[in-house]
């Protein structure tokens, strides 16, 4: 029997009872999304602009100093869900020439401004993806930064036009009202199985006329339960009947496997199990849809835990990508993940998850958190020194877990996590935060994009468990196929100060000199931190004797 696992944070949202709550003492202000320009990067070689020929481009060579382009006569076949926004074009330069390079392609016809498109470039026999473009402001070019000159050239636009949305939705929580028509399918995350088949616990009521089809969870938190299952036909058999009769009964439109702690020598019976189950799902008109981790390489092989990712394909109508716990490489680790899945899997079976809480990693794991406590978590006060505060003295507060020359990173936008971040020096050493909000969900969605993936699901449409606001963004990638990469303003991350009473040294900073004022009395004074979509404040009150 396996030994019993500590969850994760994907695991403690997947659970039959709502999770503790944080002590809190924010003060929430809801502000609003400041949108930047994003920066280009640095160059060496000159720009290369493909805009020669009227409408309709020019069969002779476009010169930009040493580097030239000619337009081809043909078309390759291009790939599956995707059309030609602009000629394909060979590109040559000089072989010392080497570095990053801004490239701008003519269109063949107009698109909407900021509209993500894809270059792609043709060896003779594949396409091959180099990068993505942007549609200037003229709707007639596109324009990329790459990190080298490629021997040819194309833009293609995805006509994928089917995307969906799923979210999950833990247990006795009420749906989130924001979400709208974001969403096509809404999962209760109410069950788990028992090591003798059976199904166990308490179905969510859901109002009257609930616009999303339902699809609830059973989560596999305890391994020894599916093991037992698994490792016995009969078992088996009794789970598939205690599931049928689950969503016969009230009416659901599948079910979601999430028994995501398999024993590798299990492999072939999950396979089996599912492969039963979806045939009995199928023939009443219900779908079976999977929750497998996401897949991890270490640059030569792949590990993905015992889950045939192309068999299971086969059996499944969907197929989540549960991403990692930690979430500090998340951007290299999912794009190596999806290069792997997509070519085992149908993509437009492959849903990738995205998230709109947020994450707290220690020594101790990483734990789940609402946004607002996170954020509040960051706005905590300390006090330096321990004198009696009388009228007109000084004294030094500094935002404790924002402090740089005490060990944290204050909140900064990460690359590589695809969030909002802040790091601190805990009790038991460093603790990291990720907040996932608006501009994190845009990066993400914008990787289905990508990939060309059927569409994401989102792990929160509670309102109680604390999740910030994505559904905008979601609603537009859902029926657009697009996605707003913009960085949050950083003048945004910045922490703000403000005082009931005396007067302050500065409004903004991560430290700060209060005066008192020249009446004893009670009197707070609040820091104000935000992720660039929300901002929080926590009062620090002080007596002045």
């Amino acid at each position: 029997m396996q030994e019993q696992q500590q969850p994760g944070p994907f695991d403690n949202i997947l659970q039959t009872a709502s999770p503790e709550r944080h002590d809190r003492s924010a003060i929430i202000v809801i502000g609003a999304i400041v949108a930047l320009g994003v920066l280009l990067l640095a160059l060496v070689l000159p720009p290369v602009s493909i805009l020669d020929g009227g409408d309709g481009g020019s069969d002779g060579p476009a010169e930009s100093d040493s580097i030239t382009t000619t337009r081809r006569a043909t078309m390759p076949e291009l790939p599956n869900g995707f059309e030609a926004a602009s000629p394909l074009y060979d590109v040559s330069a000089p072989a010392d020439l080497t570095g990053g390079v801004t490239v701008t392609v003519k269109l063949t016809a107009r698109l909407p401004a900021g509209a993500a498109v894809s270059l792609y470039r043709h060896d003779g026999d594949n396409w091959k993806r180099v990068g993505e473009a942007r549609v200037g402001d003229d709707g007639m070019s596109a324009v990329a930064d790459l990190p080298a000159l490629p021997s040819s050239l194309a833009v293609l636009r995805s006509t994928e036009a089917v995307r969906i949305a799923f979210a999950t939705l833990p247990a006795a929580n009420e749906i989130d009202p924001r979400i709208g028509g974001a969403l096509d399918t809404l999962q209760p995350l109410d069950y788990i199985p028992s090591p003798d088949g059976k199904v166990l616990g308490t179905t969510t009521a859901l109002p009257d006329g609930v616009p999303y089809r339902v699809i609830p969870v059973i989560s596999g938190i305890d391994p020894n339960a599916v093991e037992s299952i698994l490792r016995s036909p009969e078992i088996q058999a009794a789970h598939i009947n205690a599931i049928m009769d689950l969503v016969e009964a009230n009416g659901f439109a599948g079910i979601d496997l999430s028994y995501r702690a398999l024993d590798l020598s299990l492999q072939d019976a999950f396979l089996s199990f599912a492969t039963t189950l979806a045939g009995q799902l199928h023939a009443s008109g219900r779908v079976l849809v999977l929750s497998l981790p996401m897949p991890t390489t270490d640059g030569v092989t792949y590990e993905a835990f015992g889950y045939d990712w192309a068999a299971l394909s086969e059996v499944a109508d969907y197929l989540k990508i549960v991403p990692p716990d930690d979430q500090s490489a998340y951007s290299a680790q999912m794009t190596a993940a999806l290069d792997y899945v997509t070519s085992q899997a149908d993509r437009d079976k492959v849903l990738l998850g995205v998230s709109n809480v947020a994450y707290e990693k220690g020594a101790d794991g990483v734990d789940v958190v609402p946004v607002s406590d996170a954020l509040a978590l960051a706005a905590t006060i300390e006090r330096q020194g321990t004198s009696r505060i009388t009228p007109d003295s000084d004294v030094t507060l500094v935002g404790a877990n924002l402090l740089r020359t005490g060990g944290a990173t204050g909140l900064h936008w990460d690359d590589d996590a695809l969030s909002v971040t802040f790091s601190y020096p805990g009790s038991n050493g460093k603790r990291t935060v990720w907040v996932f909000n608006a501009f994190s969900a845009a990066f993400r969605l914008d990787l289905a994009r990508q990939y060309r993936l059927g569409g994401v699901w989102i792990d929160n449409a509670g309102v109680p468990s604390g999740g910030s606001d994505i559904w905008s963004v979601v609603q537009t990638y859902v029926e657009t196929g697009e996605a707003p990469l913009v960085k949050p303003n950083p003048a945004m991350l910045a922490p703000e100060w403000r005082a009931s009473g005396g007067t302050l040294d500065a409004t903004t900073g991560e430290s700060v000199l209060w005066r008192a004022p020249a009446e004893p009395g009670p009197y707070q004074v609040t820091l104000v931190v935000g992720d660039g979509v929300v901002r929080v404040g926590r009062a620090f009150p002080i007596e002045v004797e």
